[in-house]
């Protein structure tokens, strides 16, 4: 057998090199036309095992699911009621010695079959009593659902006053 024409490379380093090369894009390309696809193709396996594992016994989460949506219905809004809802405001205001400024009628707005309503409420007081009769609607008394918050300063130049003035909105669902 007559051996290979190797005189292009004039030593043993230049062979070491060009063998490393050689190698090297024989990796890439196996890497690239082989080893790739299988490789994600053993990933996505795994993930379908995963799948598969949970859910075999996802029948066992069923009453842990159920208690948790027994405590999320526990949890949520009360149903509407427009003179709870004034009644709430208006004592808060009267033990916290605030004014309250506006209550008009409630907005409804229907939105793929589900009825918003609307409430606006202003009043006026200092800055901490109106975030705390916004955490009394939304979170203590669960009245609805703050959507907007806004505080104006307000000056009267004829007696030299200023103070603060709080618009809460206040968005609940029909049921």
């Amino acid at each position: 057998m007559p051996k290979p024409d190797i005189s292009f490379l004039k030593d043993y380093r230049q062979a070491l090199y060009a063998l490393l090369i050689g190698f090297l894009l024989l990796a890439v390309l196996s890497w690239q036309l082989n080893f790739k696809k299988t490789f994600n193709l053993w990933k996505a396996n795994q993930k379908y095992k995963e799948r598969l594992e949970a859910s075999v016994h996802s029948s066992s989460q069923i009453p842990l699911l159920e208690k948790q949506k027994k405590q999320m219905e526990a949890s949520a809004l009360r149903t509407y009621d427009r003179d709870l809802l004034l009644e709430k405001v208006s004592e808060f205001c009267k033990n916290n010695k605030m004014l309250l400024l506006n209550f008009p009628e409630t907005e409804r707005h229907d939105a793929n079959n589900i009825v918003y309503m609307t409430n606006l409420i202003e009043v006026q007081g200092s800055y901490k009593d109106i975030l705390q009769l916004a955490y009394l609607l939304e979170y203590s008394e669960r009245m609805g659902a703050v959507v907007s918050l806004k505080f104006n300063r307000v000056e009267d130049r004829m007696e030299k006053k200023t103070w603060l003035r709080g618009s809460i909105i206040l968005r609940n669902i029909d049921t």
